[in-house]
């Protein structure tokens, strides 16, 4: 079991590290409405350096240029508008756009001043939404123009939409619930599927502590890697921004080996997943390496790692519906789990479907959350497990000194309390031990049977507790012997007054009829007084005077009362007795 100095500790700096990657997420991550109304039904009309006009018979006019060309299109408002929203694709290109041939917005600057402001959230990595087009009338022209600066570059000019976009969080405040909601699912989902998983809390004991550290890693690096390509759009920076985004998917393959492969059965999935790791990890390394060496767009490396993340995910199901397969026991998480598996790849694929590109970093954000999430909860959970350890080892301590049939303490429980009274018992000015022996338990094991003799001293015992337990301290020694040991000042007058109410309880017991047999307790008290000459005597002496005056009782009740009678089959007269 993993040994905490300080489990809170632990627990809070997880959550630290859980707030730290939502707040670095959040800030590469964007979604735009889909039912934004157009402000123009036109098409917009392109035209080439040369000034020739080009048709692209398309509702977003998405054209490839090459190095250092300028490409410009516009299109007439035909209407008037408070305020406008542009929503375009660009990389590694400046747009410019002009309102009455007078620019208003340009990309490199607009860029250039978020920089400044590191959590801005208003402009996403692969979509920008522009919201700095105030009132527009009918008939302005609006006018873009697309100059590249690297090679292989493309620029999307999609239609223009009045009213503003919005981001992730604002979304909570305004209208994308559904947006919002598909999120929660995401992340509900994928937190469940860890919480189901036995083998999940390994990933967290001291011993693959390393494997949690460097899935921490990769997370972290794929979420500035994100921010850094926005960031370092216009530098040469950012071909390594995006390399270093690619192989930061290996994240979701490396810990996969460790979750599943200790409870799997089937050493036929355990081994397919371990070859799909290093296959599709070794690819998303060749993906790098091509675009590194401009074999293809660095853009589509990162797309081509999204889609080998999902195909992972896909795996990883039939991975553990094959494991379902060949178990005998199946417990409802072997179950749950494939189903959990199933509904985040459908849900991601919808979140694909509404929302482009953008559903990875949300299913990414969800993983780091997920994870980071779940390891406070096992940690909480293995601090509830110390707790409830420690709470069983207790009561198996306290088992340890008490009597099964009676529950008051027993031998072990006596014999510590005289050990440690006997060299602290200077610091009292009395003891009083007090000895008790239940009569006639043979003769109703014999006549009654054993069920009726453990009531006897099941009976017994709740009435010696009930009296003397609230001045001291109750135990079993033997199968029909008590001992109460009561320290204080007045130990002595305590334990005359708890003699009396004792009598008077056995009486009251006695004459109940629905109990079958009479209930007789002999009992023998002796005292230690630091001011009588009892104090020269150990408790072991004073407890074996106590004892021989419980036998003279115990030898009196005897005398006094015939087998029938305390079977009840001839009536006493206890004002006599």
């Amino acid at each position: 079991m993993r040994k905490y100095k300080s489990p809170f500790i632990s627990a809070m700096f997880w959550a630290v590290m859980a707030i730290f990657i939502l707040v670095i997420g959040f800030c590469s991550i964007s979604i735009s409405q889909d039912n934004r109304i157009p402000l123009c039904n036109s098409e917009m009309d392109w035209f080439t350096p040369d000034g020739s006009s080009l048709d692209l018979n398309n509702k977003t006019q998405i054209l490839s240029i090459t190095h250092d060309k300028t490409y410009s299109a516009y299109f007439i408002a035909d209407k008037d508008e408070e305020a406008v929203s542009i929503s375009f694709k660009t990389n590694f290109s400046n747009v410019s756009i002009f309102v009455n041939d007078k620019q208003v917005y340009s990309t490199k600057e607009h860029l250039s001043a978020v920089k400044d402001s590191f959590f801005s959230f208003d402009a996403p990595v692969s979509n920008i939404y522009l919201t700095s087009l105030n009132k527009i009338n009918k008939g302005d022209k609006i006018l873009f123009s697309v100059e590249t600066f690297y090679s292989d570059t493309v620029c999307g000019i999609s239609d223009v939409f009045y009213g503003q976009t919005y981001d992730i969080i604002s979304a909570v405040f305004k209208k994308d619930i559904f947006g919002m909601f598909i999120c929660i699912i995401v992340f509900a989902i994928g937190t469940l599927m860890f919480i189901f998983h036995f083998s999940f809390r390994k990933i967290i004991s001291m011993h693959n502590i390393k494997y949690a550290a460097c899935f921490a890693f990769l997370a972290a690096l794929h979420a500035f890697s994100e921010w850094a390509i926005f960031l370092l759009i216009f530098t040469e920076a950012n071909k390594i921004a995006y390399m270093l985004h690619t192989l930061s998917f290996i994240f979701m393959f490396l810990p996969v080996i460790m979750f599943f492969k200790d409870s799997m059965q089937s050493r036929v999935s355990v081994n397919c997943l371990r070859v799909s790791s290093i296959i599709q990890s070794a690819f998303i390394v060749i993906i790098t390496i091509c675009a590194a060496f401009n074999i293809f767009d660095l853009h589509k490396s990162a797309e081509l790692s999204k889609l080998v993340g999902l195909a992972h995910c896909i795996f990883i199901l039939i991975a553990l519906i094959l494991d379902l397969s060949k178990r005998k026991e199946r417990r409802s998480w072997d179950i749950i789990l494939p189903l959990l598996y199933l509904a985040f790849i459908v849900f991601a694929i919808l979140m694909h479907i509404l929302y482009a590109g953008n559903y990875i970093s949300i299913m990414f954000i969800s993983c780091c959350l997920l994870f980071l999430v779940l390891i406070l909860i096992i940690d909480m959970h293995e601090v509830a497990n110390i707790l409830q350890l420690s709470n069983e080892v207790e009561e198996m301590g306290k088992a340890a000194f008490t009597d099964a049939l009676t529950s008051v303490g027993n031998t072990a429980a006596f014999n510590k309390k005289m050990a440690h009274l006997e060299v602290v018992k200077l610091n009292y000015k009395s003891i009083a031990i007090v000895q008790f022996d239940i009569n006639n338990l043979k003769t109703i094991n014999d006549n009654l049977g054993h069920e009726q003799g453990d009531k006897l001293i099941k009976d017994g015992s709740a009435i010696i507790y009930r009296v003397f337990g609230k001045i001291g301290n109750v135990y079993r020694t033997g199968g029909d012997e008590f001992v109460c040991v009561i320290c204080g000042d007045d130990a002595i007058t305590l334990c005359y007054n708890a003699i009396a109410s004792f009598d008077m309880a056995i009486d009251e017991y006695n004459s109940d009829e629905s109990h079958k047999f009479i209930l007789q307790i002999a009992y023998g008290s002796e005292y230690y007084s630091s001011e009588s000459d009892n104090r020269y005597l150990s408790l072991k002496e004073i407890q074996k005077k106590a004892d021989a005056n419980m036998y003279r009782k115990k030898h009196e009740m005897k005398t006094s009362i015939s087998v029938d009678q305390v079977l009840k089959k001839v009536p006493i007269d206890f004002e006599n007795q």
